[in-house]
């Protein structure tokens, strides 16, 4: 097992050296190499109460209140999602031999999904790089949420405050709650006016969705920052 992890710590160095840009508009680098800025390290994870409000719910993403640590590493997700289907990001590192099989695959196999990489400065958010000859793309829609955690956080928050319809789950489905946001530029959702029966805004939730440029964009507090948005569908 020790030979494993060291094995595992190998590779990720590989791959973290081995990151390079594929274009100056994606990742904001004037040049085809990627610079790394040492940059403060801010708190990424924390322990809410969950909302009943999208307002609450903005507040709870501004404080960094996401139940799991956001650690350095390659994160993928699949393409081709709907509402039915599954956007969750996957945290490589948590299964055995999963960074080997990262080093192992194709560039067809790596076509299947998209990809983000935290950088070791914990901050540095990497798409549409190349490492070890297979290059890594993300989806256009992704660059709304630049190259940094900070700018993932502000990215989501930016969603909610001006979504024009806010749902929040009850374990079970997802049901309406006014999309008024702490920022005071939100929409309304005035279906919570008119049909106060269809919302329901007593009971907390760690996992809501938001309507926003004619996709949903799912949010959910039990994940890490890297993680969100955990699902974007139409």
């Amino acid at each position: 097992m020790k030979f494993k992890t060291a094995f595992h710590l190998l590779v990720a160095a590989t791959i973290a050296f081995g990151v390079t840009s594929c274009g100056s508009d994606k990742n904001e680098a004037n040049s085809g190499s990627t610079t790394v800025v040492n940059t403060p390290s801010v708190v990424t994870s924390g322990t809410g109460n969950g909302a009943r409000t999208a307002s609450e719910f903005y507040t709870e993403v501004s404080n960094y209140m996401f139940e799991q640590s956001s650690e350095p590493g390659l994160y993928s997700f699949p393409k081709n999602v709907t509402s039915g289907g599954g956007f969750d990001f996957d945290f490589c590192w948590g299964y055995e031999d999963c960074m080997q099989d990262q080093i192992d695959r194709s560039q067809s196999q790596v076509n299947n999904y998209y990809w983000r990489f935290l950088d070791s400065d914990g901050q540095t958010v990497y798409r549409n790089f190349t490492s070890n000859g297979i290059t890594y793309a993300a989806p256009d829609s992704d660059d709304q949420f630049g190259n940094t955690l900070s700018s993932l956080r502000d990215g989501l928050l930016r969603i909610i405050s001006n979504a024009s319809r806010a749902e929040k789950s009850n374990g079970y489905s997802f049901v309406s709650v006014s999309t008024s946001s702490s920022s005071g530029t939100s929409n309304i959702d005035l279906n919570c006016y008119y049909y106060p029966q269809a919302c329901n805004n007593n009971t907390y939730s760690k996992h809501f969705r938001f309507r926003y440029n004619n996709y949903w964009y799912e949010i959910d507090l039990t994940k890490s920052l890297i993680n969100n948005p955990v699902r974007v569908y139409r």
